[in-house]
């Protein structure tokens, strides 16, 4: 899914919203049972920015596929990126300090936490406080319609096919029965987004050049006929609206 596409601007929004939402928890601990330090509140907020660059790319990697899955893979996309800052923050933490740690150790004193230890502790807090949110992201998503849940299968019956590649859809038409309103699904043959990458004859035009050079690949292989014929799926693309 596309970045220029509008959908990602409202999903950001919501994710936004699901990132204040795990600050809050946050903060709800903080002040109540766990009583944290106004430090670790300050190391969230700060990574703050890191929450929504992982909820981006999980947006970018999803394809299709049920709220539950865009859950998780928001959850795990925003834990490996958090990590990642952690372990940053650690290594200049140990560069610039550990002679001084060492030489409170010889002086008898307890040298306190170390930013590394200190990221694990944030990490599984972390972990736990975003999975409620990152799952709310994913299901909201499905209400408002960002995403695709359906499975894009071939049809003996109809007659309608992929504007890029030609593939046999059956009745089920990918600008919808309007032609204008697009489905934002996934074709599983040439792996066009419908709605997207095929909203002009031009962009049809490229993308299916492209597709071509490239050998012509099946988006998804397992689905696939034994006895495919590109020559013969090609024949089949509306040349009327195409050019």
């Amino acid at each position: 899914m596309k970045l220029t596409d509008k959908r990602f601007w409202i999903f950001e929004a919501m994710a936004l919203l699901s990132s204040f939402l795990t600050v809050g928890l946050l903060w709800f601990f903080e002040s109540g049972p766990m009583g944290l330090d106004d430090f670790f509140t300050l190391y969230f907020i700060t990574c703050l920015p890191n929450y929504l660059i992982g909820q981006a790319v999980a947006w970018k990697v999803f394809k299709r596929g049920s709220w539950l899955k865009l859950g998780l893979l928001i959850y795990v996309c925003c834990i490996i990126f958090f990590a990642i800052i952690l372990v940053v923050v650690s290594v200049i933490d140990y560069l610039l300090y550990s002679e001084q740690r060492a030489e409170i150790v010889q002086s008898g004193m307890a040298p306190g936490f170390t930013a590394a230890g200190i990221s694990v502790f944030i990490l599984l807090y972390w972990s736990v406080l975003s999975f409620v949110p990152s799952m709310m992201l994913g299901a909201l998503s499905a209400v408002f319609r960002l995403i695709s849940q359906k499975e894009v299968d071939k049809r003996d019956a109809g007659n309608n096919f992929c504007p890029v590649c030609g593939y046999p859809l059956g009745n089920y038409n990918p600008w919808g029965d309007d032609g204008k309103t697009p489905t934002f699904d996934i074709c599983p043959c040439c792996g066009v987004e419908w709605g997207n990458e095929d909203y002009t004859t031009e962009s049809r035009t490229e993308y299916r050049n492209k597709w071509l050079a490239d050998g012509a690949k099946w988006f998804e292989p397992q689905k696939k006929p034994v006895n495919w014929n590109l020559e013969e799926q090609l024949k089949d693309i509306d040349h009327e609206t195409d050019g």
